[in-house]
């Protein structure tokens, strides 16, 4: 192998690639991670980006934040390089997994950048799911930054966004970050909104099979419990 020509190399990833898929066939996601290897070392940057944009859910969903850091990052950066690789709703998959990186490594001077990034490409193809839930996540970064008027703009929107569709999973996750910005900024807001937002993020998170809602959300009644002077009502499962 080392000693192939460029062009060599690059017809044998493609071969390879092109036997994966065609032996997994409807379950290729299963190998997402190995066709992503090989194309990234082929011309077909646009399935190089599709499958790195696979392999990057896979790590997520064992939670390896790392290796997901790394594909999306290949992923991005090939797009950077060659916008016309991927089409807006991928571009948009990617940057909401990143930005969720970004909030398990609690970078929100990241998540701000880069949803900053792609916001105006992703905005210009209208009020989708993908722009929810980046608005979201935005709305997280705007809060970690004390930029609280921003925050409720976004998450505003992000909401009205995701009921406007019946996103029940854009809907609650623009909701759990207005129940943190409901903990930080309480004036003027009913005494029981954290708990009628929590109730409903649980139960959406329920219905969507959701390994993540929970967690966030556990997070946040636990702070508004501590804030409160009620830690009795941080043990709500």
């Amino acid at each position: 192998y080392g000693s192939l020509l460029t062009p060599q190399r690059a017809s044998l990833h493609q071969k390879a690639a092109e036997a994966l898929e065609a032996s997994y066939g409807d379950k290729a996601a299963d190998v997402a991670d190995m066709l992503a290897h090989h194309y990234a070392r082929t011309q077909r940057t646009d399935k190089a980006v599709f499958y790195l944009s696979l392999a990057a859910k896979k790590s997520l969903r064992v939670f390896s934040l790392a290796e997901a850091r790394g594909y999306l990052d290949q992923a991005l950066a090939r797009i950077e390089a060659e916008p016309a690789c991927a089409d807006d709703r991928l571009l948009a998959e990617i940057v909401v997994d990143r930005l969720m990186v970004c909030c398990w490594e609690a970078d929100f001077v990241g998540m701000l950048t880069i949803a900053d990034q792609y916001r105006a490409r992703l905005e210009a193809a209208g009020d989708t799911r993908e722009l929810s839930r980046i608005l979201s996540w935005l709305g997280e970064a705007y809060l970690n930054a004390a930029r609280f008027d921003e925050a409720e703009r976004v998450l505003d929107r992000a909401r009205s966004i995701g009921e406007s569709l019946g996103d029940e999973e854009c809907i609650a996750y623009a909701m759990w970050d207005q129940m943190w910005l409901a903990m930080v900024t309480p004036q003027g807001r009913p005494l029981n909104a954290i708990e009628k937002m929590a109730e409903r993020v649980l139960e959406a998170a329920q219905r969507l099979e959701d390994p993540y809602l929970p967690i966030f959300c556990s997070a946040s009644i636990r702070f508004s419990a501590v804030i409160s002077g009620l830690p009795g009502s941080g043990r709500r499962s």
